[in-house]
């Protein structure tokens, strides 16, 4: 399931979406817990846990646009990343101008993609600056 990549506005429904695939994934566990202390024994425990995190922050870094992977990739774990993508975001109606001025500086209309979706994005871009 590939969802449209996050580029810092409609956070909470992207959220939504984000929780729904990483459920059915079944790496949602790893956003929804710390990492455990794992004993030496459990070895194998160890290796799934890590396996599905780097699997989820992967999947997390996918979703976002280029510009939100570089800034949140630097974190090496899931819970981590997701955690800061909440703090940042999750009030987006609290985001400052600034954000979405930068946003309508950078759009730029893709060929290849259809029109009537991009002229609604810039539309809803405008309505959100007035």
């Amino acid at each position: 399931m590939k969802l449209e990549n996050f580029d810092g506005s409609d956070f909470n429904a992207w959220r939504h979406k984000m929780n729904f695939g990483m459920q059915l994934l079944k790496i949602y566990y790893t956003i929804e817990e710390e990492k455990p202390n794992f004993e030496e024994e459990a070895v194998k425990e160890k290796a799934y846990w890590d396996r599905d995190d780097d699997f989820c922050r992967s999947y997390l870094l996918n979703c976002l646009s280029n510009h939100l992977a570089d800034v949140y990739g630097q974190n090496t774990i899931a819970k981590v990343v997701w955690d800061a993508l909440e703090q940042q975001y999750k009030n987006e109606k609290k985001l400052p101008k600034t954000h979405l001025i930068d946003k309508f500086l950078d759009m730029r209309f893709e060929d290849g993609k259809e029109i009537l979706p991009q002229v609604k994005e810039l539309e809803n871009l405008v309505l959100k600056l007035n």
